[in-house]
């Protein structure tokens, strides 16, 4: 699935610079063939500035239901990462897994699904 950043905006905590608590907030729409399936909504935290960190939680909303999900992340990788399932809701109720993102530039990911049962 390819996700395509739609609207984003950084919040800074502080004039001065990189600031703990300094948030990017984004949504994306979600892909698949080229068709949209769904959105995105989520938010990054800035919480270790030492180790270029953010605490990032998002929403996958699809037609039946949400996926929610949440990872630690470091600002600025290009590198793929998991982040864990943390629920969901409708015919995604009581989901668990992984989801993984490969980014493919700072505007776009591939997104895949690892649901476990």
């Amino acid at each position: 699935m390819v996700a395509i950043v739609t609207e984003l905006n950084l919040v800074a905590v502080s004039s001065k610079g990189p600031s703990l608590g300094d948030e990017i907030v984004f949504a994306e729409k979600l892909l698949q063939g080229g068709k949209q399936v769904g959105h995105e909504g989520a938010v990054c935290t800035t919480v270790s500035l030492e180790r270029r960190e953010a605490q990032c939680v998002a929403t996958y909303s699809f037609g039946g239901g949400q996926i929610t999900a949440q990872a630690l992340i470091t600002l600025g990788s290009t590198a793929p990462y998991a982040g864990a399932i943390t629920g969901g809701t409708g015919k995604y109720e009581g989901a668990k897994g992984e989801v993984h993102v490969a980014p493919v530039s700072n505007t776009e990911g591939i997104l895949t699904f690892d649901l476990q049962d």
